[in-house]
């Protein structure tokens, strides 16, 4: 990938998601493998994303009980990222795989609603790694929240750099 693509990647992340708050200067965890215990409390406030992108829910994400199937809350968490990435300039030529992702369901998300989904994200030398709070529409407290992680790679597949 040209050296301004991935430039205008990296800056594109950057403003819209980063945010200064104690959970990223205190490193606490990106990634899954969240345990039973309460979610982080940091993260359950609508204050604690930089960037909401809004996603339509659709009558087929519910299942048999009349709420959005938890399998959906992912597609949500992926419908954000990538419109977010869109939407900010990044082209579909930029080469990424997602290398894991969680979520923690709290509250049930049910159709019509839409589903409001906050990022904020921390970069590293080849990836960016996200976090993300999925909210009801107009509501303050998540129904979910999730992590998602992005692997940018070179022609080979190989991991590399995201300014290069």
């Amino acid at each position: 990938m040209a050296r301004s693509a991935r430039m205008t990647l990296r800056l594109a992340v950057v403003a819209a998601c980063c945010t200064g708050s104690a959970a990223l200067a205190a490193g606490k965890p990106w990634g899954g493998g969240q345990s039973a215990s309460k979610p982080p409390r940091e993260l359950l406030g609508r204050g604690a994303y930089a960037h909401f992108e809004t996603i339509p829910t659709r009558w087929n994400d519910m299942d048999a009980q009349q709420h959005v199937n938890n399998a959906v809350y992912h597609f949500y968490i992926d419908d954000a990222v990538n419109l977010h990435l869109a939407r900010s300039g990044v082209s579909n030529d930029v080469r990424r795989f997602t290398s894991e992702n969680s979520c923690r369901y709290l509250r049930q998300l049910s159709w019509p609603t839409p589903v409001e989904v906050g990022l904020r994200v921390r970069l590293g030398r080849a990836s960016a790694a996200y976090q993300l709070g999925l909210f009801a529409e107009n509501d303050e407290d998540a129904s979910a929240i999730g992590t998602f992680t992005h692997i940018y790679v070179d022609d080979r597949g190989k991991p590399c750099r995201m300014d290069e």
